[in-house]
């Protein structure tokens, strides 16, 4: 079962629509799952990058997410351990997708993270996927600034340093190692 149902605006400040769909959605599906206890259904859970949000720099899977200050992280924060608790076949997806072309006018570039195109990333989720992977994968590339990855969509994007949101984090590095493991 592939999971890629969310809400999304990652500064929306609506409590129970982040809870209902990032966090009781993923319990229900998950408890559906188990029923009945041993089913052998393996889940794909998309979740993000921002849950690395106010951890440490290149965090890698092993590291304790700490989420910003926001219900978008926070709810993705507390489905993970959910998932990790209650079934023994699971791949979780820890990344940042934007569209091609970049949407917005103005891009960061004081953000940095593996984040890229979606175009490219789902590249990643179908080997992982077909690879059998399982546990929780940081998904990315390298390292660059959220001004980086829009300029190579759209030559008009005008840099910034100013955050569009207070709880935006200019931090979602992650540690890909076990990433290019997995390729090895």
């Amino acid at each position: 079962i592939i999971n890629c149902i969310a809400c999304t605006n990652t500064y929306d400040e609506n409590k129970e629509e982040n809870w209902n769909v990032n966090y009781k959605g993923v319990v229900d599906l998950v408890d559906y799952l188990n029923t009945p206890p041993g089913t052998s259904v393996k889940l794909i859970q998309f979740s993000t990058d921002y849950v690395y949000a106010k951890s440490k720099k290149n965090a890698s899977e092993d590291d304790v997410p700490v989420h910003d200050a926001n219900w978008y992280s926070y709810s993705k924060v507390i489905s993970e351990p959910y998932i990790e608790l209650r079934l023994d076949k699971y791949l979780i997806l820890r990344a940042t997708h934007k569209p091609r072309p970049f949407i917005f006018d103005k891009a960061l570039i004081s953000q940095v993270g593996n984040f890229d195109y979606i175009d490219t990333v789902v590249k990643i989720y179908i080997d992982l996927i077909e690879g059998d992977a399982q546990g929780i994968y940081n998904v990315g590339t390298e390292l660059k600034t959220m001004y980086d990855l829009a300029k190579r969509s759209r030559d008009d994007v005008v840099p910034t340093n100013e955050k569009f949101y207070d709880t935006m984090p200019l931090d979602v590095s992650m540690d890909l190692n076990k990433l290019k493991k997995f390729y090895e």
